[in-house]
């Protein structure tokens, strides 16, 4: 019973974690921006489907395809399949407002 009621507990502070960030960033470009600095490793690249990565940042895909099509068109990032790359953290900072 305790067991369950900690990961009931932990779900629920995931999910407003996530509410959370969905109103400090926004839009859908600076959403993707933070998430993609905090995540990518230290070869600049994360790895993840469409699909989990618009769920995770709490947006529809069609909203994710715009924000990878304004990194792009700035310059910040290259998409390969589930990998994205970034070039330029710099532009993602900018985009962000420069709070990471």
């Amino acid at each position: 019973l305790c067991a369950n009621y900690i990961r009931y507990l932990s779900e629920r502070i995931h999910f407003l974690s996530r509410k959370l960030e969905s109103l400090t960033a926004p839009g859908p470009a600076e959403k993707l921006s933070r998430c993609l600095l905090e995540s990518a490793g230290a070869e600049g690249t994360f790895s993840c489907s469409a699909t989990e990565l618009s769920r995770r940042l709490d947006m529809s895909r069609a909203s994710l395809y715009r924000a990878f099509q304004t990194l792009e068109e700035a310059g910040a990032i290259r998409r390969e399949g589930k990998t994205i790359v970034i070039l330029d953290r710099r532009v993602l900072e900018h985009q962000n407002g420069g709070t990471i």
